[in-house]
């Protein structure tokens, strides 16, 4: 009997801290987010003019021609971009939390495109029931660098999260390696780079493996794995934009459950 009190003190306990996790998650993205449209737009939308033809008449919208895992989100990283960039409303609360974008009725890379010209917007577009999370590192990198250079640079962060997952895996088992292998060949990490869109929920779920993969031991006690998917959750949401959200979940828990023999 007193175990099993033990164990719904616990169980209450548990669920105390994660409602407070993702009380607190929720007051730092929204500050983040403040912050974030606090930053001047001056140098940022001109160096997303340094890319405009990646999105103008000569875009590519499949790298290999019609294959539909090569199709490139072209419309939602004009979206991306533009939330970056747009700053309509005085108040930076509002700009954060409705997330406002120049509306001209055409496609959204025409939208873009047309923005960058300078176009005064038919309307203003508010994209509010999104965190749009993926401006955590989009608005500070538009600082320093054009929307071509920010996709070199993901392409460097993928392949060394790759690499790290590929060698924590190789440590353990071989096949776990090789089959890993054949996932990220799925996800495609050719489009990941070539699209924001793709890149965020990759990103997060190599990043989740390779702590699990590190620290497993320490997770698997107190509880404390609840913790770490219920941080995974949070940070999907966050930074997710129209994209596949249970990867990030899928793919870590598998990892969990074959280093711990199923037994977890």
């Amino acid at each position: 009997m007193q175990k099993k009190v033990n164990c719904g003190v616990n169980a209450g306990i548990t669920a105390i801290r994660l409602f407070f996790l993702v009380v607190v998650s929720v007051l730092i993205a929204s500050v983040l987010m403040i912050l974030l449209y606090s930053i001047p737009t001056g140098i940022a939308f001109e160096n997303a003019q340094g890319s405009l033809e990646m999105y103008g008449e000569e875009r590519i919208d499949n790298w290999s021609g019609g294959a539909i895992y090569s199709r490139l989100s072209n419309n939602t990283d004009s979206l991306m971009i533009m939330h970056a960039l747009y700053h309509p409303y005085d108040s930076r609360i509002e700009n954060a939390f409705l997330t406002p974008r120049p509306n001209y009725g055409l496609s959204e890379p025409e939208n873009l495109v047309q923005y960058l010209h300078r176009e005064e917007p038919l309307f203003v577009s508010d994209y509010s029931y999104y965190w749009h999370g993926y401006l955590l590192y989009m608005i500070p990198a538009l600082q320093l660098f054009n929307v071509g250079e920010i996709k070199v640079l993901m392409m460097y962060v993928q392949f060394i999260l790759s690499m790290l997952v590929i060698y924590e895996l190789g440590k353990r088992s071989k096949t776990y390696m090789w089959l890993y292998s054949v996932v990220a060949l799925f996800i495609n990490p050719v489009t990941t780079v070539m699209t924001f869109q793709n890149a965020d929920i990759y990103c997060i779920m190599m990043i989740f493996m390779i702590i699990i993969l590190k620290y497993n031991d320490w997770f698997k006690e107190n509880n404390r794995y609840l913790y770490l998917f219920t941080l995974n959750g949070i940070v999907v949401a966050f930074a997710d934009y129209l994209t596949y959200p249970l990867v990030a979940y899928g793919v870590p828990l598998i990892t969990v459950l074959l280093i711990n023999d199923h037994k977890f």
